[in-house]
């Protein structure tokens, strides 16, 4: 019997393929499978595919037309033979011990084994949703994770091509609310991330757009019947991200409009938000304040550093630290 399935998206990832193939040969537990989505390369990945397949018995590969790291994830779901489900990302490797160590905490009574951790710690059903929703370290990837198969088969929501950042975030939250069980955390190592420049987590930037794309798809992942109870946690996500946009690029000037900013201020007179976070409610309720805040410091900042004053008074804190 498979215990684990190892399911790894490859897409242009031919110098880095071979590394990360070698990492999941290597492992120290003997009853698993690698299976490969060719995600429609268009390097050596698809030939390096072949040759790792034509060499090991448990490798397997499915060459499919590009639609995107989440639906290659998917493909992966559907072949796994596993009792246990991984991901790994084709750029990525793991310590020679990572599924054993994962496999470890494996019980009938836990669906979900999160490592690389810095503490060790059980969530019930309900914790692991909420965190998952707020946006807690362990929600933004699936790597580093162990998935019980049948949960994973379970889950049937679609996230589109264009969600290029963050959909691990909407696939943990979706699967969350079919998960009943016990969550476990622990401290051991059992992904190393490796980032490159060309990775997208450096060259994908967030907008207002993006952002009103993003929370279109995040808002109805959670059932009806229990939105009530999430609906202000969500209002905190998305003025976290309100926030962060500000400071990210204040100069532009296209917020005010944006879908995204006009819903969340529909949305905060709606649910009671001020009784719930009255910070936050002035910080939507009267962004423009908090926009020209911000403009005004980056003008400040930017005048300071033509006339070499910002350096100046830096390199006066210094010497005082």
């Amino acid at each position: 019997m498979v215990l684990i399935s190892v399911i790894v998206p490859v897409y242009n990832t031919g110098k880095y393929l071979p590394n990360c193939l070698e990492s999941l040969l290597c492992q120290d537990l003997h009853d698993y499978e690698i299976i490969l989505i060719d995600d429609g390369s268009r390097d050596e990945s698809g030939k390096i595919c072949d040759k790792y397949v034509s060499e090991n018995h448990h490798v397997r590969v499915l060459h499919k037309e590009n639609e995107g790291i989440y639906k290659a994830r998917l493909d992966g779901i559907n072949l796994a033979m596993g009792e246990w489900i991984t991901f790994v990302d084709s750029d990525d490797c793991l310590p020679q011990h990572a599924l054993s160590e994962l496999f470890a905490f494996a019980s009938p009574d836990v669906n979900i084994i999160l490592g690389n951790f810095s503490y060790n710690a059980c969530l019930t059903a309900e914790e692991y949703r909420k965190s998952c929703i707020i946006g807690k370290e362990f929600s933004y990837t699936v790597w580093g994770k162990l998935y019980r198969c049948s949960l994973l088969k379970e889950y049937d929501y679609l996230i589109p091509k264009e969600i290029r950042m963050g959909e691990d975030m909407l696939m943990n939250i979706a699967m969350s609310f079919f998960n009943t069980k016990d969550v476990i955390i622990t401290n051991r190592m059992v992904y190393h991330y490796l980032q490159y420049e060309e990775s997208i987590s450096h060259v994908f930037k967030r907008t207002f757009n993006y952002e009103s794309l993003f929370y279109r798809y995040l808002d109805p992942i959670i059932p009806s019947q229990v939105r009530n109870k999430y609906v202000n946690i969500l209002l905190d996500c998305k003025i976290r991200a309100l926030k962060q946009l500000f400071r990210e690029d204040v100069y532009d000037l296209t917020w005010f409009y944006s879908s995204f900013y006009q819903g969340i201020l529909k949305e905060l007179d709606q649910y009671g938000y001020k009784k719930y976070n009255r910070k936050n409610y002035l910080y939507a309720k009267y962004g423009i304040f908090i926009w020209m805040y911000f403009l005004c410091f980056a003008i400040v900042k930017s005048m300071c550093t033509k006339l070499g004053i910002y350096s100046f008074l830096n390199k006066m804190l210094l010497r005082h630290q």
